[in-house]
């Protein structure tokens, strides 16, 4: 797999792209004005529809790990960090986090918390530039065929994480999630991409 095969198309890939962000908008159109119920609350579609794309890229990752002998231990443990993110979009494990932070060292006051309580979401870029740092650096594996994606679901990922830093306004959220179910479902196309790759190279 010195370079990506012709014989892939990456058609299905774009079409798979557009239909996410299709239903991200139609979630969006259908609960207009109402945003916080479409993004900011446990139970927002939205956050059911990353958490599923999350459960998408784990299980992708858990198949190279046994089709790809050359990395099966590194997809292993990017199959585990992606279900805990899986697990954390759903429940909303790095906002109840937010919330302790404040409560217990802060008393409850926004200010003088300022920007700590953030801190926890950086995991996700610092995960993205790790994983990708991996696939770069692995002299013994065959390359990553589906790098291009990968480095798009990167950038989309750190644009995401800027806006949630930048501001708290709703709107802007809004804005947020659309990057991050962006980066979530074009991380999922760089995994596919690669496993079918693999799989077209087997013997």
């Amino acid at each position: 797999m010195d370079r990506d095969s012709p014989r892939l198309s990456p058609m299905p890939l774009i079409a798979a792209v557009l239909a996410v962000v299709g239903i991200f908008v139609a979630i969006i159109w259908l609960n207009w004005p109402w945003l916080e119920q479409a993004v900011a609350v446990e139970e927002a579609p939205t956050a059911w529809l990353q958490s599923s794309m999350l459960w998408s890229c784990a299980s992708l990752a858990l198949l190279l790990a046994t089709v790809e002998r050359s990395r099966p231990p590194g997809w292993s443990l990017v199959a585990v960090g992606l279900a805990g993110a899986a697990l954390d979009e759903r429940f909303m494990g790095h906002e109840r986090l937010k919330d302790w932070i404040l409560f217990r060292f802060y008393g409850g006051n926004v200010e003088a918390m300022g920007r700590v309580g953030d801190l926890p979401i950086l995991v996700y870029g610092l995960g993205g530039v790790l994983v990708l740092a991996w696939l770069l650096r692995s002299p013994a594996a065959p390359r990553f065929a589906g790098m291009r994606w990968m480095v798009a679901a990167v950038l989309a990922g750190f644009v995401a994480l800027g806006l949630d830093l930048a501001s708290n306004d709703l709107f802007v959220q809004v804005f947020e999630e659309g990057f991050e179910l962006l980066a979530e479902t074009l991380f999922a196309c760089a995994l596919l991409r690669h496993a079918q790759a693999v799989w077209a190279h087997r013997p």
